[in-house]
């Protein structure tokens, strides 16, 4: 019965490799245009090296599995950091976009009898550089998360 067993499970990782390799194939001929397949691609064939025993061949084999199993998660992580960057950029948008608001006062301002300005103790220049200085301050912390080395 064990046999039997390794039989099904050798051969269930025989026709998952050839899947693989026909996605493989099919990837290197057309690859996508966003490149977010590969990633899947990667994982799927470090778990098909992961079941066949790979790592366990020798040291070496286990230390180049170890670095490729790094290199995709660095990815992985620098994929998910992106998306939060650019989560940053789309608030920074909401906050630009209320100077159109600012532009929509300003006219019904003057197009109204009574001209009296609308209170507040900051001005309009002073909360403009404010906003400024929050972009500028959220830039070089892009910046800087992009130029790290996080991959020795």
């Amino acid at each position: 019965m064990g046999k039997e067993r390794q039989v099904t499970v050798d051969d269930f990782l025989d026709r998952e490799f050839k899947q693989w390799e026909k996605a493989h194939v099919k990837m290197k001929d057309a690859p996508p245009p966003d490149g977010h397949d590969y990633l899947k691609h990667a994982n799927n064939l470090l778990a098909l090296l992961e079941a066949v025993g790979v790592p366990d061949i020798n040291p070496s084999a286990k230390l180049v599995m170890t670095s490729f199993k790094a290199a995709v998660a660095f990815e992985q992580d620098r994929r998910e950091n992106d998306a939060r960057v650019t989560a940053v950029f789309l608030a920074q948008t909401d906050v630009m976009r209320v100077l159109l608001d600012v532009d929509g006062l300003s006219n019904k301002r003057r197009n109204r009898s009574n001209t009296e300005m609308l209170r507040s103790e900051a001005t309009l220049n002073d909360i403009l550089l404010a906003v400024q200085k929050e972009i500028k301050a959220c830039g070089n912390s892009i910046d800087t998360y992009y130029k790290e080395s996080r991959f020795g």
